[in-house]
């Protein structure tokens, strides 16, 4: 895309995307010359620039067979002009049978939670990606997979989250197995639960819910108590955290000392520097 501007005056001027109607962007495959603009000053002025596509650029894009877009930074509220334009551009790259994957870093949501909110409050044809989820097992079974199995293969295929990839990380690295959690809601520890990982400590419950302990003043007496619970911590995850205490992060701080204090007290055989995720 190329922006060509063709200045009446000398002056300087603020160009303001949003007055750059979506249908035109959506639409045109030429020129159109229609841009609104207004000087530094505030006082506004009407002006006629050039705005190109690339017919070559265009046709690029409809080359590829699989789109990766950000979660927060593509799809926007449903119920608005724009973000049900939006929805149902990508809707027709998925009815073109080609694969689309939305990512996010928000850790308080698993992969299953993800799924579920672009599918039914943004209305995301994710289910209709079965020609890109496969299941090797059913193939062979020489049968047809369940709404369940095509959903979780749905799934696989349409959407990544942060908490997913932590615990991706952590399975690989093979040795961490009672990682301290900093997190809010069950995203991390759904993921980490289904990555095998089921001996954490975390600052919620089993339920996303923030534990009372970890909202205390911070003292010697009230990180000890903390840390007594889960002594062979042996890793950091830190997730999105909405109710991050100073608390939280003395005992984290201390998780790693005592850590580090144990493997020069043991000459290496126990501790060491646990990773921070």
């Amino acid at each position: 895309m190329n922006l060509v501007s063709e200045y009446a005056t000398g002056r300087d001027f603020l160009v303001k995307v949003k007055d750059v109607q979506p249908r035109q962007l959506l639409e045109s495959r030429k020129t159109f010359e229609v841009c609104h603009a207004e000087t530094t000053d505030g006082s506004p002025v009407r002006k006629t620039r050039t705005l190109r596509f690339e017919e070559k650029a265009l046709q690029e894009f409809d080359k590829a067979e699989t789109y990766v877009f950000s979660f927060n930074g593509v799809l926007m509220k449903p119920d608005t002009e724009m973000g049900k334009q939006i929805v149902q551009n990508v809707n027709r790259i998925i009815d073109d049978k080609k694969r689309v994957v939305f990512i996010t870093n928000d850790s308080t949501m698993s992969r299953s939670t993800f799924f579920d909110k672009i599918v039914n409050d943004f209305h995301i044809h994710a289910m209709k990606q079965e020609h890109v989820a496969t299941s090797p097992q059913g193939s062979r079974a020489g049968r047809t997979m369940s709404e369940v199995e095509v959903k979780e293969n749905c799934q696989r295929s349409s959407v990544i989250t942060s908490a997913y990839t932590c615990a991706w990380y952590c399975k690989q690295h093979g040795k961490i197995k009672k990682p301290f959690v900093i997190a809010h809601g069950t995203g991390l520890l759904e993921e980490l639960k289904l990555a095998g990982i089921t001996e954490y400590f975390a600052t919620v419950d089993e339920l996303g819910k923030p534990k009372k302990e970890f909202s205390k003043p911070v003292s010697a007496e009230n990180i000890q108590d903390i840390v007594k619970q889960a002594a062979t911590v042996d890793a950091i995850i830190v997730g999105w955290d909405h109710c991050l205490s100073a608390l939280t992060i003395a005992v984290a701080e201390n998780f790693i000392r005592w850590n580090e204090e144990l493997a020069i007290e043991t000459g290496g055989k126990e501790g060491g520097r646990i990773p921070i995720i």
